[in-house]
């Protein structure tokens, strides 16, 4: 603190202001400002911020007679842009592994993705077992999400819906759900997407559903399929009116309140990646 009169007579003088002048405005006299600058007597804490105040600075600039630094806003921008780069490199970096190693397209498009990209290799294997559900024909709405088949991998094909397409006309839709990751996916379902070649691809119903009429099983017609629509399968359906095997004559399912049907012919799609990057 000894030199803080120092300090005040400095920046006194560098205000052009006399020590009368700075008196006035502290509405102290001109004997006071003057013991302050010889060392003689110090201002106490109040004092000072009415000095700097005055002078027109800070009051650490009366004291210690410098002032606060102000930050130096190029080298912030720069440090910033360069923070800034260094953020977009990395995400460049990893965006660009996500696109090789098919991270990314495994999650935008899912199992799609990996039917039509060149790096995975696609398989197909026929399920030799017949999987057996009974259907509400009452309470139509009641049959969503009833399971026809599931497996410890995670793939199941699960009642959809079961509608009227017209009176006395039903039908029963199929969602194949399967399961997908960065390095493969499989699917099992009652249609398949399969490569003609490079650009070229079809879709193929493999599954036939019977249903059973006073104990006998009759075959039910398709009532459509899809691609992989979804990104972790398809649906497919089939007409709840069954028919003769050899005339193909209509059925009838009048008063029947529950019905039993049989799908079999499903397949397991699988996908694996054959060339990638493991970066995790």
């Amino acid at each position: 603190m000894a030199s803080v009169g120092s300090h005040i007579r400095r920046l006194r003088a560098a205000k052009h202001m006399t020590q009368e002048e700075l008196a006035e405005r502290l509405f102290v006299t001109r004997q006071a400002v003057s013991a302050w600058e010889t060392g003689k007597a110090l201002p106490d804490v109040e004092t000072l911020e009415r000095i700097a105040e005055a002078l027109g600075v800070e009051v650490t600039e009366v004291i210690y007679g410098t002032a606060p630094q102000s930050p130096n806003l190029w080298q912030l921008k720069r440090r910033w842009a360069l923070i800034g780069a260094g953020f977009a490199v990395i995400l460049a970096v990893l965006m660009i592994i996500t696109l090789k190693n098919g991270a990314y397209g495994t999650w935008k498009h899912g199992l799609a993705f990996q039917f039509t990209d060149s790096n995975y290799q696609t398989s197909y294997q026929n399920m030799p077992s017949s999987f057996s559900m009974e259907l509400d024909l009452n309470d139509l709405e009641s049959n969503a999400g009833k399971v026809l088949y599931e497996d410890e991998s995670g793939c199941c094909v699960l009642v959809d819906s079961v509608d009227e397409n017209m009176p006395g006309e039903y039908r029963v839709w199929f969602r194949a759900c399967g399961v997908y990751g960065r390095t493969g996916g499989q699917l099992v379902s009652g249609c398949q997407s399969m490569r003609v070649d490079k650009t070229t691809w079809t879709m193929t119903t493999t599954a036939a559903m019977t249903a059973v009429v006073d104990g006998i099983h009759y075959p039910c017609s398709e009532a459509g399929a899809s691609g992989l629509i979804f990104k972790d399968g398809n649906h497919f359906g089939f007409y709840l009116n069954p028919r003769t095997p050899d005339t193909w004559e209509a059925v009838s399912i009048d008063g029947l309140d529950k019905l039993t049907v049989t799908v079999s012919g499903l397949t397991r799609f699988s996908t694996h990646r054959l060339f990638y990057w493991d970066i995790y």
